[in-house]
Formats: C-alpha cells, structure tokens, sequence
C-alpha cells in the first residue's frame, strides 16, 4: 500500500532568516556603491569648478599684467624670495613724444577671517577713483606644500612663498618676466581640503 507524501508548503524559519540576510547584504552593497558614485561625481564637479577658478584667476592677472611696463612694476622681488601683491601702470603709448602711463593698479593678496584669502585688483589705486575687484576667494595663506621654515618645501625655488606669489627675473640685458605662483583651494563631499596650483610668468617691456 503506497503511502501518499504530504506536499510541503511555505519556508521554514531559518530560510527565511538566510533570504533576509541575503536581502540586506545586497542592499547595503547597492547603497555603498550609490554613495561612492555621488561622492565621485560631487568631487569630479568640484575639482572642474576648482581648477576653473584657478585657470580663470591667473588669465586675470596675466591680462592685467601684459601691458606693464617694467620700470613702473614693484616691488621687484627675485628668486628665491617672492611677495603676496604687485603693483604697476601700464603703457598706454606715446602722445606727442611722450610715454603716456595708465592708472596705477595692483594686484593682491587679502586674508580673510578663515584660512584662506581673496585675490583682489584695484584699478586706479589710492586715486579718487579707485574702484576694487575679487578674483578669488579661494586662496590659502601659504602655496601648497609650503610651511612658513625658512626653507623651500615644495622644491619650487621659492622660500615661505604666499598663496599668491610674484617674483621676478631682471637681467640688465633683458626684458623682465614676472613669475606668477597661485594656490586655490575647495573642499570636497568628505571634508577634505583639496588645493589645486599653478605657475605661469609674462614678460614686461620697458
């Protein structure tokens, strides 16, 4: 005589402890892989928006600077000291046989109550009409790297150097290039300060 064998029907216990587990392991797997990703492309927009304000305040100053003529630029400071501000006027041609100079300007380096500072322009400086523009706000007491020591911490031939930094090279026999050295810095999803930097140089003409 055949016994008939019982159908069985739902999950024990442990099975459904053990899907449970296997549940959670993959949701937290899809959520750590969903937060890398925002964290990725939160610092990926936050280093394009770092380096765009570093490129965007240098092509500032180097414009500011392309018409300076080198008798008119202070202080001229050579390697490897460097300063945080340059002051200059520009050539603006000559009029009855006579150089014609514009506006004094300058170009600086100003703290602010954080760690960082502003790049500031001022157009027609310690005149009735001086008039003062930010191009940076973004920018660190000291270069990247850079302790204040005496020493030269980023190999870059400069000592102690400041966030903004201008030195110059001014041979007799030749034209003077001023080497501009700029540090930006922005902090990204984790709290991290992240620095971005750069130096270019321009040549004045006397």
């Amino acid at each position: 005589m055949k016994v008939k064998a019982h159908s069985r029907s739902g999950f024990t216990l442990i099975e459904v402890l053990i899907a449970s587990v296997i549940f959670a392991l993959i949701a937290v797997n899809i959520a750590m892989v969903t937060r890398t990703g925002s964290q990725a492309a939160a610092n990926g927009v936050m280093r394009e928006l770092l380096d765009s304000e570093l490129d965007l305040t240098l092509d500032r100053i180097k414009l500011a600077l392309m018409s300076a003529s080198a008798d008119n630029v202070y202080p001229q400071v050579s390697a490897p000291a460097s300063n945080e501000r340059i002051e200059f006027s520009t050539s603006l041609g000559v009029e009855a046989g006579v150089h014609v100079m514009g506006d004094p300007e300058r170009i600086e380096w100003i703290p602010t109550e954080n760690e960082t500072g502003r790049v500031i322009w001022t157009q027609a400086a310690g005149l009735p009409g001086e008039r003062q523009i930010q191009w940076s706000k973004s920018v660190p007491t000291l270069q990247n790297k850079e302790v204040i020591n005496l020493g030269d911490d980023n190999f870059n031939g400069l000592v102690d150097e400041p966030g903004l930094s201008f030195h110059m090279n001014h041979a007799s026999d030749e034209e003077m290039q001023v080497f501009i050295t700029l540090t930006v810095t922005k902090t990204d999803s984790s709290g991290k300060v992240v620095p971005a930097n750069r130096q270019v140089n321009i040549t004045c003409r006397n």
